[in-house]
């Protein structure tokens, strides 16, 4: 993963950056050294052409960019869209997933849901994970004019604590347009690292919360600053170093406790994200998610 030069300088590869960055585009790639902690200078390796980004993202034709002045502070104006059914639904159940974007800093949560009714109580979970960490209040929300946002229940939670609510006129969806786009900009991430990682499509919602983690701590042209939208939020640089390929082999080392003399050290999983204190992998044995911290990958490799 490395490029030994002459003189003795050692260079990080550009392509490998690009897959793990989930396939941000080459350009802001090489802007990232200066931004987070842990990559290295790169070195320009990069392909004319990233298949894996052609499946996923061509014919794009974003939204006409409508203007408009930006938050002057975190929390005062949040966006939320809900993008689903997708199919198929994921690994465990779900169907839909909602976004929640803080205008300021444009840092994102993402939550799956398995019926658009889940929003409200999604909201619920972001407001006090927001409002606790920001010691902010969340001041307007804008959303379209979909069931889950008019809901009696839903406008009463926010008039109930303050928060204006501010509804797109309805089949103007581009009013809408920054969770408009980042909902479009996360399926298209999420195609190019399933195709990339060759992925069965049930694993979708593995690819938007590791595409979620992977561009709080990226650069954003959508926010007029010099940080990532995680600097912004949490007030540190991000430490990237130990990004890996979606979809790469991992081998997780298996405790003495749990294997005889003569057993494998190792089994073979599959990367999917991250977790709080280790990697969030797909251990196909038993069908289900597990959180590791000893872990070799082999990102050569597709699973």
């Amino acid at each position: 993963h490395a490029v030994i030069k002459s003189n003795g300088s050692v260079k990080q590869s550009l392509k490998l950056w690009h897959r793990r960055l989930a396939h941000m585009n080459y350009a802001d790639v090489r802007k990232m050294p200066s931004l987070v902690n842990g990559v290295g200078v790169l070195v320009d390796d990069a392909d004319t052409i990233c298949e894996p980004c052609i499946m996923g993202k061509q014919s794009r034709k974003p939204f006409a960019n409508l203007g408009g002045a930006r938050s002057k502070r975190t929390l005062a104006l949040v966006h939320s869209d809900v993008c689903g059914p997708i199919s198929p639904c994921t690994w465990d159940g779900y169907k839909y997933m909602v976004t929640f974007i803080d205008d300021f800093t444009h840092f994102m949560a993402v939550y799956l849901i398995k019926e658009k009714s889940d929003v409200f109580t999604m909201f619920q979970k972001y407001k006090l994970m927001a409002e606790t960490h920001t010691g902010q209040k969340i001041g307007a929300l804008r959303c379209d004019n979909g069931g889950e946002y008019t809901s009696n229940r839903f406008k009463a939670q926010c008039e109930a604590s303050g928060i204006q609510l501010q509804y797109s006129i309805s089949y103007t969806p581009q009013l809408n347009g920054v969770a408009e786009r980042m909902n479009r900009t996360l399926i298209e991430r999420v195609r190019s690292m399933l195709e990339d990682g060759h992925m069965e499509r049930i694993f979708w919602g593995e690819a938007v919360y590791c595409a979620t983690f992977v561009m709080n701590r990226s650069i954003t042209r959508a926010i007029q600053s010099v940080a990532t939208p995680y600097e912004l939020w949490m007030g540190k640089k991000p430490d990237i170093s130990k990004f890996r390929v979606f979809g790469s082999p991992a081998y997780v080392h298996i405790p003495d406790q749990l294997r005889k003399k003569l057993d494998a050290k190792s089994t073979k999983m599959v990367m999917v994200g991250y977790g709080v204190n280790g990697y969030r992998l797909w251990d196909s044995s038993k069908n289900r998610i597990v959180v590791k911290r000893d872990v070799i990958f082999d990102e050569s490799k597709r699973n």
